[in-house]
């Protein structure tokens, strides 16, 4: 049984929509609790081109200025790839 792809896409459209900011803050804000006195893992960050570097600053400093993120105080950091679209544009990915 084939799957019409645009009709599932139409009628979940609402699932699939981009983002204009970040959903508000509920009651209990998710944490991940940390062994006592652990410290972050020593390692060298990623080397970016520098058009990448300015991109990426761009994008984080666009995503904060939208609520698409806010700033965190965390030691700990997650990588961040650049993506180049088919019309040329950067896709921002974060691995956690």
């Amino acid at each position: 049984m084939a799957l019409d792809l645009s009709k599932i896409l139409s009628e979940f459209a609402h699932v699939f929509k981009e983002l204009a900011r970040l959903l508000p803050m509920r009651s209990h804000d998710h944490r991940i609790p940390l062994l006592p006195n652990q410290l972050p893992v020593n390692a060298r960050p990623y080397r970016y081109p520098h058009h990448q570097k300015i991109e990426i600053e761009n994008l984080v400093k666009e995503f904060l200025k939208t609520l698409i993120i806010w700033p965190s105080w965390s030691l700990f950091s997650s990588l961040v790839l650049l993506i180049k679209n088919l019309d040329g544009s950067w896709r921002f990915y974060v691995g956690y």
